[in-house]
């Protein structure tokens, strides 16, 4: 399946994150600023396939099923079960 990049200008690779020992994540500083994430705020962490992984603040949950709405609609799944 191709994803298509949305059209937003705003995505961007800020760097890498190293799990550690309690399977914490650092943000890198350019992303919280970006975002402007600060201590203590709510993240909401999503699986998008093997090996990947989506962080978004809960106020955003609706413009991201859009977004994959969109994304589903141009390239469908195939039918086989993918998961239990």
């Amino acid at each position: 399946m191709s994803l298509s990049k949305p059209k937003s200008k705003s995505n961007n690779l800020y760097g890498a994150a190293t799990i550690g020992e309690k399977g914490q994540i650092v943000i890198p500083k350019q992303a919280r600023e970006k975002m402007n994430l600060k201590k203590g705020d709510h993240l909401l962490v999503f699986g998008l396939h093997d090996g990947m992984l989506a962080v978004a603040k809960p106020g955003h949950i609706e413009a991201i099923a859009a977004h994959l709405s969109k994304i589903l609609k141009k390239n469908p799944l195939s039918k086989k079960k993918t998961h239990d």
